[in-house]
């Protein structure tokens, strides 16, 4: 004879309507702060210059498919035993955003590191070259700054030791050049 199983209590509960457990943002879209913050949000372009020349580093024993003649990385690197100098131009992206009116913008330092040269596109378009006032590897941040138009709009730090598990953040940026992400 069967006993009758008791029957199993769900694993979640179920609102019963009534008080809320933490207000919910009256709108469901972030579409109003990403608009305000975007053109204070820049892509951050910059070029570094590398010779084709030099002896590459293979391992031990394999230096006659890399380096030998026919060797399909000879056009980079050029012939046996070295390339032959040529200076290549290497384009690299990045995102950062103006802190200050007077045309500072923080950036990684991974974007600037080790680059000839460094340009700043708005969202609207404008391109302006920009130097670099200083990096912190460490922290892989870095300040550029630009010649100050009128109409910068400086970001203000926030600070992240308010911050809680579950709070809402958003990030806008330019992730492989895919500019003005949010």
């Amino acid at each position: 004879e069967e006993k009758s199983a008791a029957p199993a209590a769900p694993f979640w509960n179920e609102s019963k309507g009534g008080e809320t457990l933490a207000e919910i943002p009256h709108q469901s879209s972030f579409a109003d702060l990403a608009e305000k913050v975007s053109p204070s949000v820049v892509s951050i372009r910059t070029s570094k210059t590398v010779s084709g020349g030099g002896q590459m580093r293979v391992p031990p024993g394999l230096e006659p498919f890399f380096n030998g003649p026919g060797s399909p990385f000879e056009e980079f690197f050029g012939g046996p035993g070295g390339g032959d100098g040529k200076e290549f131009q290497v384009p690299s992206l990045g995102s950062g955003f103006v802190v200050s009116s007077d045309g500072h913008i923080v950036t990684n330092n991974h974007v600037i590191e080790d680059v000839d040269k460094i340009e700043v596109v708005f969202k609207d378009g404008t391109t302006l070259p920009a130097e670099l006032v200083g990096r912190d590897p460490a922290t892989d941040l870095a300040l550029i700054k630009i010649e100050a138009r009128s109409d910068l709009r400086p970001l203000p730090f926030g600070d992240s030791g308010t911050l809680r598990p579950g709070d809402w953040v958003i990030a806008i940026g330019n992730p492989f050049g895919l500019e003005h992400t949010v």
